[in-house]
């Protein structure tokens, strides 16, 4: 029984001298597939499975892996391969899905933010910050991390000249209320405060639609880093190198 679906290529390994087993995340879970003499140049596979391609499949179920009976092509995100520090958080992006993403389970809104996230990412208009941040934070809100930005924690007051951003609480508190005791929190001015809580709570159309301060998206894309880092556990490779890359 053959099955028909669209992913995006999140990453290849290489079997024997030219065939593929890549990882495709859909819009119903992340599943792993096999294509044979995929990494032939010459193969009518090569560029549909190559990595942060944009593919329609056709599959058959083998096992522990599909075997990929054809593969076109929709969205190769070209422009990425013509600047390293587009392509880097792109790499990123895609390591970030295959660690966190479930199998067999509805992904549709990580596939429809991913991809957008890389559209962002080709066109060039946008701050690399700016969509670094919308991915990680967004990202995090769909998988059941949303933090608590609405108002203080304790004494829920909405905004304060100066708020902090609890890592691991998941919350805000204002100067007053901040804890005594050690933890990791992020100071936070308004402007910063604000575009957290555009990207958490807005529609989903309007999630890349805001402007700021190339200082502010800075701040925020630090902090967004550190949040995943803290709801995953994990240190990325990809993530390092961006950054070794940006300084």
């Amino acid at each position: 029984m053959s099955i028909k679906t669209r992913g995006i290529v999140l990453r290849e390994s290489i079997t024997r001298e030219s065939d593929r087993v890549i990882t495709i995340l859909t819009a119903n879970g992340i599943i792993r597939a096999y294509a044979k003499a995929a990494k032939n140049i010459k193969s009518k596979k090569f560029a549909a499975t190559s990595p942060l391609c944009y593919s329609e499949f056709v599959l058959r179920e083998g096992g522990e892996l599909y075997i990929i009976n054809t593969a076109e092509e929709l969205e190769i995100f070209f422009e990425l391969r013509n600047d390293i520090e587009r392509l880097a958080l792109a790499q990123y992006f895609s390591e970030l899905v295959v660690s966190v993403a479930p199998e067999q389970t509805e992904t549709d809104e990580i596939l429809r933010l991913l991809l957008n996230s890389l559209y962002y990412l080709c066109k060039g208009e946008k701050s690399i910050y700016l969509i670094k941040s919308v991915f990680e934070m967004r990202l995090m809100c769909i998988l059941g991390f949303m933090p608590d930005l609405v108002a203080c924690k304790e004494c829920l007051k909405f905004e304060d000249s100066t708020v902090f951003f609890d890592v691991l609480g998941a919350s805000i508190y204002c100067s007053e209320c901040l804890p005594k005791t050690i933890g990791n929190y992020k100071r936070l001015t308004n402007s910063e405060l604000a575009i957290l809580r555009h990207i958490a709570y807005s529609e989903f159309q309007k999630i890349f639609s805001f402007k700021a301060s190339e200082k502010s998206l800075r701040e925020v894309s630090n902090l967004c880093e550190k949040y995943v880092e803290a709801m995953v556990e994990k240190r990325f490779r990809t993530l390092d190198y961006f950054n070794s890359i940006r300084i």
